[in-house]
């Protein structure tokens, strides 16, 4: 029984992201059997992976130093992995029919991701079992998402090779892999290098939370930069050019790009793509919204330490999850055996003031979006309500909403 719930752990936290990739592919979603199919090929990815990992780590490199911290984390762990996934992802595109358009990238990178980071989850909590649901806590916080953004940045820069400027397109093929692999390798090379020393761990942690916050705004900047690409250029064509029996109806193209549909079919269309439809009765009293007149996206995390205005429910759960890892990340540092040096405790103490003011301002923002002071964020379990309640959908006293 133990072993089964150890097994469902492991597995959660990559199952949950790959539902979340899949929902947010809005402008024509990929078939399920291949959305499984590409966490299979993850999955089986992490043998030869495995293998090779083995064959490297018998390079002699003195041990207990910043250099074998560095080859362990860069050559050993990240250039054999992310090109074993980068790999069964070509194996995988080659000869799908539904690949089509820029998202697709994104979808099928981070799905391969998901399949070796759900593998390695079991395995460690398997190899864990007296201590199974800390591990497990720990790897769904941040080992699962480290390759989750890692599969990210390999689908945006596939889609650019595929998909953008000509002069590029040699650059865009060297960070397809190059770029997952500095960002696995500095994630695993800020932890293995923690135990180095008082000043190195201190350096690693900076480097942790940075490069924290660089792949959580980054990465979705990212997907909705694709997002956005391929709701304005559909033409449904596979770049790789292999044959298949695509179908077009089944894999449907957004409401512009369909002639001659008829109104009921098109509203549906658009309402699942979040096209902004209007009756010609209703065009005659209100203001038509078209792309051209929509208030531009300002982004996420423009201001985060700032107390003024509002923030949609999107920002705040990525800000929850920011302030849960940064929680945890000095909740280890503090409980150092032997108690914590002077610089330490400095670097701690500095470190926490802006992790709450973080916190604070925020959810400060995120209850001026439902209308509220940001003093409401000190009734009980009221921040958890705001991770679910919807924000006004037109302006209020504290500002315009937020896209």
């Amino acid at each position: 029984m133990n072993v089964l719930i150890a097994i469902a752990l492991g597995l959660l936290p990559a199952v949950v992201l790959v539902f979340y990739i899949y929902m947010l592919d809005k402008n024509q979603r990929e078939p399920l059997p291949w959305i499984l199919k590409a966490f299979g090929y993850g999955v089986l990815c992490a043998i030869p992976a495995i293998v090779i990992e083995a064959g490297l780590s018998l390079v002699p490199i003195p041990e207990q130093t910043l250099g074998k911290a560095l080859y362990d984390a860069f050559v050993v762990a990240a250039l054999s992995e992310e090109s074993m996934k980068l790999l069964f992802l070509w194996l995988l595109l080659r000869k799908n029919p539904y690949f089509d358009e820029r998202m697709d990238c994104i979808v099928y990178a981070t799905c391969v991701s998901m399949g070796f980071a759900g593998l390695e989850n079991v395995l460690y909590v398997l190899d864990n079992m007296e201590e199974m649901a800390s591990v497990a806590t720990a790897r769904a916080l941040l080992s699962v998402p480290g390759h989750f953004f890692a599969g990210v940045f390999m689908g945006y820069f596939m889609s650019l090779y595929f998909w953008g400027k000509p002069e590029r397109r040699r650059r865009n093929w060297v960070l397809i892999l190059l770029a997952p692999v500095i960002l696995h390798g500095i994630y695993d090379a800020s932890l293995m290098s923690m135990p180095l020393s008082e000043e190195i761990m201190v350096m690693a942690v900076l480097i942790f939370l940075a490069l924290g916050f660089y792949v959580w705004i980054g990465g979705h900047r990212r997907i909705v930069r694709v997002l956005a690409r391929d709701k304005k250029h559909m033409h449904f064509t596979n770049p790789l050019h292999q044959e298949g029996s695509y179908n077009q109806e089944e894999h449907a193209a957004p409401a512009y790009a369909q002639n001659g549909m008829d109104e009921e079919k098109r509203a549906a269309i658009a309402e699942v793509i979040g096209v902004l439809t209007a009756s010609k009765e209703q065009r005659q009293d209100e203001e038509i919204i078209t792309p051209d007149s929509q208030p531009a996206n300002p982004g996420i995390f423009r201001n985060p330490f700032s107390f003024n205005g509002r923030i949609g429910r999107k920002e705040f759960i990525y800000s929850y999850v920011i302030y849960t890892v940064w929680y945890y990340a000095l909740q280890i540092i503090s409980s150092k055996e032997g108690g914590l040096t002077f610089g330490e405790s400095m670097f701690v103490l500095l470190t926490i003031v802006p992790m709450y003011w973080f916190n604070f301002a925020q959810c400060c923002k995120r209850c001026h979006d439902t209308g509220h002071s940001g003093w409401w964020q000190l009734i009980p379990f009221y921040p958890i309500c705001l991770l679910f309640a919807e924000g006004d959908s037109g302006s209020n006293e504290y500002g315009e909403p937020v896209a």
